[in-house]
């Protein structure tokens, strides 16, 4: 773990919140969390990412292996592509060479969706979304009462309701 994220994921351990740190080493501190399967450390993370509306560039290197560093289920690559399918028109991205073949597929499936443009949008201020929430009773115990965050949308729970 290099410095920074070992700096970040100190002051989580000790405070419970991710600092507003360089996204960056949010995402390879989510990287780590998510091969020790430490979903508390990844909600963290996630929330902060989502509050400060990360849109990395998809046709950076960095992008690209971040991507292929995770599942293709990951919470993080969903938010990744939610945030570029809805606030990037089709003809503007632009995607790195690197980039996972089924990203760019999955990416291309949900760009061909039709969208209003923002008004639908699954990823501005709702981290629960990429919470990996399996019931909204999961969400309710861990979520309701500790933010101001909506609810997940259907789509977005790990079970059937």
């Amino acid at each position: 773990m290099d410095p920074v994220c070992c700096d970040i994921f100190v002051k989580w351990h000790y405070t419970g919140c991710v600092p507003n740190d360089d996204p960056w080493a949010l995402c390879q501190l989510y990287i780590l969390a998510d091969q020790n399967e430490n979903l508390a450390l990844r909600r963290a993370i996630l929330t902060q990412i989502v509050n400060v509306n990360f849109a990395p560039d998809l046709n950076d290197s960095n992008t690209a292996a971040v991507v292929s560093s995770l599942p293709e289920n990951s919470a993080l690559t969903r938010y990744l592509l939610d945030r570029t399918s809805y606030h990037q028109r089709a003809e503007t991205i632009q995607i790195h060479t690197d980039m996972p073949v089924e990203f760019v597929e999955t990416l291309k499936e949900l760009i061909k969706k039709p969208r209003h443009w923002l008004d639908d949008c699954p990823c501005c201020d709702k981290p629960c979304n990429y919470h990996e929430h399996n019931t909204v009773e999961d969400w309710k115990l861990s979520c309701a009462e500790s933010g101001p965050y909506p609810m997940p949308e259907p789509a977005y729970l790990r079970a059937e309701i």
